[in-house]
């Protein structure tokens, strides 16, 4: 019975309107970077951006007897600078790459001698990317999203997507999941308990949200593939998350973003289900979720002085947003992107699925005391006649 539900319950969300109107925005979403050029930030790794920004500089400040004091280490790591970043300049990306690592653990070594005043973790997130890029077989950088292979181009895409454009259509397909339990006009009528109808439609809605979401992937991984094959799995990733050095891999980063999008949207799905259950429609479901698709984007969410910060690392909404703890491939690893000390992607992992476990167990406890309810009442009606 659990499957004919579930099967009926498929047809009525693939046929709603919303479900191809979701597949064809996200399909054009994820495939315009793979057609039309776009920048990827790898300019700052590029002799132009070198020479302007790091080579002249130091030129004049040697030249110019700037450093004619300076201890002698200073002095030596001056000198063995310029000679890594003359090569920067040259046409071999590989040889430049391995020189720019080579730079980052210099500028480390002086930062470490109270010689360098500079952010320690953005050091060591250039130097994690840099020894990473500089490690592979065949060392490259992607100037624009047309020359991304298809394991990057789709680790990217999840990391570069409108968090609210991932949420929306999950809250839009629990709706009408259990709208359709709720109205008659959409001919959701089998045999079956409400907590069975509920479990039809949470299940129901969350695999539609993925199958869809998978298959908007495939014309951006199809395109990337044919275009520039498939991709080292191994292409480094660092970011940094809650003040400390994330590294990972393009594949890592794209699994780990999957697993947390699947995790997300089984708790929008648990939401919707106890919600329904509590007030047999499927309006506060929806409004409940968006108005917690809207919490994380919220400027004073992730500041000291919010009244909840200590407790954020155990908050679901602090993982709605699935980039920033999946991760994702980026040349401008710059700024924190989860900045909640604690907040990890098993901790994640471990939060959504726990509180969408408990709401589950909820939804059974209520509709089990509505179903008593119900029997009571019967069984009076019956002895009063």
């Amino acid at each position: 019975m659990f499957m004919a539900g579930f099967r009926s319950m498929v047809r009525i969300l693939t046929r709603n309107g919303l479900f191809p109107l979701f597949l064809v925005l996200l399909s054009a979403y994820f495939a315009l970077p793979s057609i039309i050029p776009g920048g990827t930030g790898s300019f700052t790794f590029e002799a132009e951006s070198i020479k302007v920004n790091r080579l002249d500089i130091l030129e004049a400040a040697v030249s110019s007897g700037a450093y004619d004091t300076a201890p002698q280490n200073i002095k030596d790591a001056n000198e063995r600078q310029l000679e890594l970043l003359r090569v920067t300049q040259g046409d071999d990306v590989a040889a430049s790459l391995k020189a720019q690592a080579e730079i980052a653990r210099i500028d480390m070594g002086l930062y470490e001698e109270g010689n360098l005043s500079a952010d320690p973790t953005l050091l060591e997130a250039s130097s994690a990317l840099l020894d990473g890029l500089a490690g592979l077989d065949d060392p490259v950088l992607f100037d624009t999203t047309v020359q991304e292979p298809m394991v990057y181009r789709l680790s990217e895409i999840i990391g570069t997507i409108p968090p609210l454009l991932l949420f929306v259509p999950q809250v839009a397909l629990a709706f009408a999941a259990f709208r359709a339990i709720e109205s008659d006009r959409f001919g959701f009528q089998l045999p079956m308990s409400e907590r069975g109808k509920i479990a039809v439609a949470a299940c129901a809605a969350t695999v539609v949200f993925v199958a869809g979401f998978v298959l908007a992937l495939l014309p951006s991984a199809l395109l990337s593939a044919l275009r520039n094959g498939v991709g080292d799995p191994s292409y480094p990733v660092a970011m940094i998350q809650g003040g400390s050095v994330l590294e990972l891999t393009v594949l890592s980063a794209l699994l780990r973003s999957i697993a947390m999008l699947l995790a997300v949207t089984v708790f929008a799905s648990s939401v919707s289900a106890a919600l329904f259950a509590v007030s047999r429609t499927a309006v506060p479901g929806c409004l409940i979720l968006i108005a917690l698709g809207f919490v994380p984007s919220i400027p004073q969410y992730f500041n000291e002085t919010f009244i909840l910060h200590d407790a954020l690392p155990f908050l679901p909404t602090t993982y709605l947003y699935v980039a920033p703890v999946g991760g994702w491939p980026t040349y401008l690893n710059l700024t924190d992107v989860l900045p909640v000390q604690g907040a990890t992607w098993e901790l994640g992992m471990c939060v959504l699925l726990g509180v969408s476990a408990a709401l589950i167990f909820i939804t059974g406890v209520i509709c089990a005391f509505v179903r008593r309810g119900w029997n009571r009442m019967r069984r009076g009606s019956h002895a009063r006649v």
